[in-house]
């Protein structure tokens, strides 16, 4: 990582490159554009002093409390927030789930139903999710929209955060995706799709549902278990038919692609297994999808192999033994580098980013970083920029280069 020594250096720097960094705290903002990524968010919320006190003790559960939510002037009363996270859960700077609809079924804001307040709590810079999704949605990968946001507390600011697009049936409806089955991945060990038998009870930690909620076990897991059955299919000759009727194999390599470029440190070819994904099923289908989540761990090195851990994950493996599927793989990482760096796309996002939040992140006392190691890793973001796209496209020709031999 090159550091930069100094907070003047990197104001310097992007004024330079004649980015505007004050961000007016009276800035215009409508309630009805809640993911515009070009405006910084006010969001203020009212709870009850000792509700406070109690989800800060116990933010390690997943308890609700009723909060009034106010953005862009609107208000809305009677609204659910509760702790959300993994690594991330802490009682200094809350990460949150917000549901408008929990305790009113009708209630929205903007449509939306529910939203997710990212803390950043891993993320120094406080913009590798944001750019990371940004690039997924230029590759054409659905990704949940997201912004910056100012947020409060009875009055209190709480920091900057990201405002983050709910993965949930209105994401479908957004995406184009219809009104299928939407699954959460958690992690509970590492998993690398390794059969897990017949008994569909195995699944449903791992997978929890996120829309169709209701329906049955069977409905729900039988083409998960599937999948899985299919991806540990032992024989080679067989694996790709029984493997392409439960997943869409180019789509999975797409994805791939885009999270390997970034160097993702804990996605579908994590360190300690799968992580950080949606699988999606449309309905009267077989055929699953993946979708991003929490990017927090992106831009981990910038020389990082785009075969790193491939070999671990099952279904990535094999599905590289194909020349066809290989090739598509390559092809989708040369488009992933060229999109990086076609008119600067990475490079600007990142400093316009970090001119939006600069001001609030400045004085942001709940963040874990210091005000330096904020600057030194948004300094790493542009230079992961400059060299990332070369780098993928020098290892993409070396790797066609020896499979032609």
């Amino acid at each position: 990582m090159r550091a930069l020594r100094s907070p003047a250096i990197w104001l310097a720097l992007l004024l330079g490159a004649g980015v505007v960094l004050a961000t007016p705290r009276a800035q215009a903002q409508s309630g009805a554009i809640l993911f515009d990524p070009t405006v910084m968010h006010d969001i203020s919320m009212w709870m009850n002093s000792r509700d406070l006190q109690l989800i800060r003790l116990h933010y390690d559960l997943n308890t609700h409390y009723p909060v009034d939510f106010e953005t862009g002037g609107t208000r809305v009363r009677n609204v659910s927030i509760r702790s959300r996270g993994g690594g991330s859960r802490n009682a200094s700077k809350l990460g949150l789930l917000v549901e408008f609809a929990r305790y009113a079924s009708s209630q929205t804001l903007d449509g939306r139903r529910a939203v997710v307040l990212d803390n950043l709590w891993q993320d120094p810079p406080m913009l590798r999710e944001r750019v990371a999704m940004a690039l997924f949605s230029r590759m054409g990968v659905p990704a949940p929209l997201e912004s910056p946001a100012r947020v409060s507390i009875n009055g209190t600011s709480q920091g900057v955060y990201s405002l983050v697009e709910s993965p949930d049936d209105q994401f479908l409806t957004r995406i184009g995706a219809g009104d299928g089955y939407l699954f959460e991945f958690h992690w509970l060990r590492a998993y690398y799709f390794e059969d897990l038998g017949d008994d569909l009870n195995a699944y449903v930690p791992l997978f929890e549902a996120r829309t169709r909620e209701t329906e049955a076990v069977s409905s729900l897991y039988t083409p998960i278990r599937q999948m899985v059955a299919a991806i540990n299919e032992p024989s080679d000759t067989l694996w790709r038919s029984r493997v392409e009727q439960y997943v869409d194999l180019p789509q999975l390599l797409s994805h791939l692609a885009v999270e390997t470029f970034l160097s993702e440190f804990d996605g579908l070819l994590g360190y300690a297994g799968l992580n950080n994904f949606y699988l999606y099923r449309p309905t009267g289908s077989s055929r699953h999808q993946f979708f991003p989540w929490d990017r927090d761990n992106a831009f981990q090195e910038v020389d990082a192999s785009i075969f790193r851990r491939a070999d671990e994950n099952i279904l990535v493996r094999r599905a590289l033994t194909y020349p066809d599927l290989y090739s598509y793989y390559l092809d989708a990482l040369e488009q992933t580098a060229h999109a990086a760096s076609d008119g600067g796309f990475l490079d600007n996002q990142i400093r316009s980013g970090a001119a939006l939040i600069e001001a609030d992140a400045a004085v942001d006392v709940n963040t874990p970083f210091t005000q330096d190691e904020r600057l030194n890793a948004i300094a790493y973001l542009l230079d992961f920029a400059r060299r990332r796209p070369g780098i993928v496209l020098a290892q993409v020709a070396e790797a066609r280069k020896v499979s032609s031999r």
